[in-house]
């Protein structure tokens, strides 16, 4: 507690310095402290996970990992880090494709209040968007109870934007540059009928994308 410090204690684990074309994370070790450098024109994903108050937010840099845990009282100025990266990556690659006019809600027909409240906040700062495409939650076919989780698709000129919602008070933001190293896969049959997996890779990254087969906007989306 801040009421019991003193001069000689160690009051924080982590300084994270941002500058035009890195980022440097200083953390405190057994023997002083390490400093990891990251460049922005490595930076092949960037995910920013939420669960309440717990915030995690990782760098991956194809052949190293930069991660470190936040209070999300922080949100704010972590999504600053985050928009300094991202801008970092997309001034370092030309864009890879043409940007549209930007979707609305009604298009997207989005039936989750967590969607269309992230949307009504992110939107205006992210347009213009190429395409957008959108996965509602659904249960799964099966004997066990298991949920297709809704997740939002949105692709721009330089980036590819996955948010996906875990759980009732959890989800996760996935940035890809898409100039960096994604590789789409074809959409293969997943273990449940009517279900289809797409993976997505990026240097160290990878995740898969499962979604209804006839949701043809999600497969317009990575390969249209």
């Amino acid at each position: 507690e801040r009421r019991n410090a003193t001069p000689n204690m160690d009051l924080y684990e982590y300084l994270l310095n941002v500058y035009e074309d890195r980022l440097e994370l200083l953390q405190i070790a057994n023997e002083g402290v390490n400093m990891q450098k990251v460049l922005f024109n490595k930076v092949t994903a960037v995910v920013l996970f939420r669960d309440l108050l717990l915030g995690r937010l990782t760098v991956y840099l194809g052949d190293d990992t930069f991660t470190f845990e936040y209070n999300a009282v922080s949100q704010d100025l972590i999504m600053d880090v985050v928009a300094a990266i991202r801008k970092g990556y997309q001034t370092s690659h030309a864009a890879a494709g043409n940007a549209d006019q930007a979707y609305d809600p009604s298009q997207l027909q989005l039936n989750d209040l967590f969607f269309v409240n992230e949307w009504v906040r992110l939107e205006p700062s992210e347009r213009p968007f190429a395409h957008c495409a959108y996965q509602p939650l659904r249960q799964l076919p099966g004997e066990e109870k298991k949920d297709l989780l809704g997740t939002l698709h949105m692709k721009k000129a330089q980036e590819w934007i996955i948010l996906r919602k875990l759980e009732e008070y959890s989800y996760e933001y996935i940035y890809l540059p898409r100039n960096a190293s994604a590789n789409i896969q074809t959409a293969v049959e997943s273990a449940y009928p009517g279900i289809v997996k797409l993976t997505l890779a990026s240097g160290n990254y990878s995740t898969e994308v499962l979604y209804e087969a006839d949701n043809k906007e999600i497969e317009a989306h990575y390969h249209g």
